[in-house]
């Protein structure tokens, strides 16, 4: 089997195309931590996060973070999205929960980038009739839950997961249940302890944990004070994280807040945005975001300019990466590639990377998918026998077959004299990547010809085995296996040949003891063959006898210079004709049409 591979379709054909970085990354609301590696050459991106809103359909806005970050080719950042505060609806007059916020740290430190607020939650529309001064009658629905905060927050909003609700029973007019407080980041946190009558709120979740529920609203409060920050009956603002910073906005009606430093602050009637967080540079901080959050990656750096020969090649095939930069750097690639010089990749999927001596380039990196090739065998040499047909069957990994020759996979054909090489084409039809097997067909081809002469026969074909036979009836001599037959009694012979497994035999072959048609002719023999008499011509006296195959006479005469012999009574066939001479002797075989 003589084994070869290529490819075919779109995978033989050169695939060209410029590529950079995909510089932008996007990140929606999945539930749970996502990360994002920066990669080679990269060296400052740009982060924005986004809070979600606030739950009801005019709940507080998220507030969206921009800022400018330096980092290092290979530094993992912690990604988490909020989503959108629920409606939470289920009790009449309650408010929606607060809008998730939305961070992003460095995995190593635990050290928050940029955080974005999200909305609050508000109150169910209309819950506001029954209030009087000093609050203004025209407080619309939308500002039932205030917008996420960018510096101080106000209460109700997460900064990672959800945010606590914001609003409750007539928005605590009744004195039930306060909102939950706003959330930190990353886990649970304890629920809040309920406000008491001289309107301490109660605490949100601690730092990296959603915030606890909020507390039950009081009912010495009954002048509604103004917000300032310190009173209140809804969830408090997330507590300190060893201290350092706040970042959950406080819950509820006139909602306490978060303490200090870019915490939440008060979200007086209704619910307050979540506080926000942000240590870039060139930032660009603003309100506004509604519906789920959002994080977007963007690289701050320059798209080297890529050329790939094929990003996906069967096993064998060589594979060309080139990038060029455009503000002059020099490009090279790892794993021992040379930049545009073809190499054959590894099977499987292998990362390659480009990277630049020029800082402000971005690096590459592309997968090549080497696809493994089919196994495929065509089976074992034939060898067929004259006149026998034969059948090829393929074998193998692959999902198609194709013979050349006008062969039909496991059908029956007659292949021609000699030796013919067939080729076995295999392919997978997932990938187009094919593989080859050959095999060769042998017609075994006998000699059957007999050479006759000094009493022995001689079958012509060499390297056999041989039976020699008695004709006509072909009934086997015992003993006489060899090429040659020798001291051959008068008769009519034949031999079977048994060639590399295939047998053939001869035609009867009519012999006499001592004759050979090659010695000097002591008579004349005409016409031979004859359709009845035939004229012997012989020098002076002599006699002859005319005898049949199995050596028996017919009959026998004599005669002087010429005599015709009369063979219409006789049947069609070969007979012999012994003439005797002056101590001489001739046997001639005679052909009687």
């Amino acid at each position: 089997m003589k084994y070869l591979f290529s490819c075919v379709g779109l995978l033989c054909t050169a695939l060209f195309f410029n590529l950079g970085w995909s510089q932008v990354s996007t990140y929606s609301y999945t539930g749970t931590i996502e990360t994002y590696t920066v990669p080679p050459g990269v060296t400052s991106i740009e982060i924005e996060t986004r809070g979600a809103q606030g739950g009801y359909d005019d709940g507080g806005l998220g507030a969206i973070m921009v800022g400018t970050f330096a980092v290092t080719p290979g530094q993992v950042l912690e990604i988490l999205v909020g989503n959108e505060g629920a409606e939470n609806a289920s009790t009449s007059n309650q408010g929606g929960a607060g809008g998730g916020g939305t961070f992003v740290v460095d995995q190593a430190t635990g050290d928050p980038l940029i955080i974005s607020g999200g909305g609050g939650g508000g109150c169910e529309p209309g819950s506001l009739s029954s209030y009087t001064a000093p609050y203004d009658a025209a407080i619309t629905n939308a500002q039932l839950g205030e917008d996420g905060a960018t510096t101080t927050g106000g209460a109700g909003g997460g900064t990672g997961g959800n945010g606590g609700a914001a609003g409750f029973t007539d928005c605590c007019l009744t004195g039930t249940l306060g909102g939950s407080g706003g959330g930190g980041f990353y886990t649970d946190g304890e629920d809040g302890s309920p406000g008491d009558a001289a309107g301490i709120p109660s605490e949100g979740g601690a730092a990296y944990v959603n915030g606890g529920a909020g507390g039950v609203c009081g009912v010495a409060n009954a002048s509604y004070p103004a917000p300032t920050g310190t009173g209140g009956f809804g969830g408090g603002g997330g507590s300190a994280m060893d201290n350092a910073f706040r970042a959950g906005g406080g819950g509820g009606y006139s909602g306490g807040q978060g303490a200090a430093y870019i915490s939440g602050g008060s979200g007086y009637i209704w619910g307050g945005g979540g506080g926000s967080y942000n240590v870039g540079t060139d930032q660009d901080n603003s309100i506004g975001n509604t519906g789920d959050g959002m994080v977007t990656i963007t690289e701050l750096c320059n798209g080297l300019v890529i050329t790939v020969s094929s990003d996906s090649v069967c096993d064998g095939e060589e594979v060309t990466l080139s990038a060029s930069s455009t503000g002059g750097g020099t490009v090279t690639w790892d794993g021992g590639v040379v930049n545009g010089e073809a190499f054959t990749p590894s099977a499987g999927t292998t990362t390659y990377t480009a990277t630049s001596d020029d800082p402000d380039d971005c690096g590459f990196a592309i997968d090549i998918v080497v696809f493994e090739l089919p196994t495929v065998d065509a089976g074992m040499d034939q060898n067929v026998c004259e006149g026998d047909s034969t059948m090829l069957s393929g074998t193998g990994t692959a999902t198609d077959w194709s013979w050349d020759g006008g062969i039909t996979n496991g059908v029956n054909f007659m292949p021609p004299s000699g030796t013919t090489t067939y080729t076995l084409t295999g392919t997978i039809d997932s990938t187009g990547c094919t593989a080859e097997d050959m095999v060769d067909v042998t017609v075994i081809t006998i000699d059957v010809s007999i050479t006759a002469g000094g009493g022995s026969l001689t079958a012509n074909q060499a390297g056999a085995t041989y039976q020699w036979l008695n004709c006509p009836d072909y009934s086997v001599i015992s003993g006489e296996t060899n090429q040659v037959y020798s001291a051959v009694p008068d008769g009519d012979y034949a031999v079977e040949v048994t060639l590399d497994g295939c047998v053939d035999t001869s035609a009867c072959q009519i012999v006499h003891v001592g004759f050979d048609e090659n010695e000097s002719p002591l008579a004349e023999l005409y016409p031979n063959p004859t359709n009845g008499q035939v004229q012997l011509t012989v020098d002076g006296q002599f006699n002859y006898v005319l005898m049949n195959v199995l050596g028996e006479t017919i009959f026998a005469g004599t005669g002087a210079n010429t005599v015709t012999i009369d063979l219409t009574t006789q049947a069609k066939g070969a007979y012999f004709l012994k003439v005797i001479a002056d101590g001489s002797e001739q046997t001639i075989k005679v052909i009687r049409q």
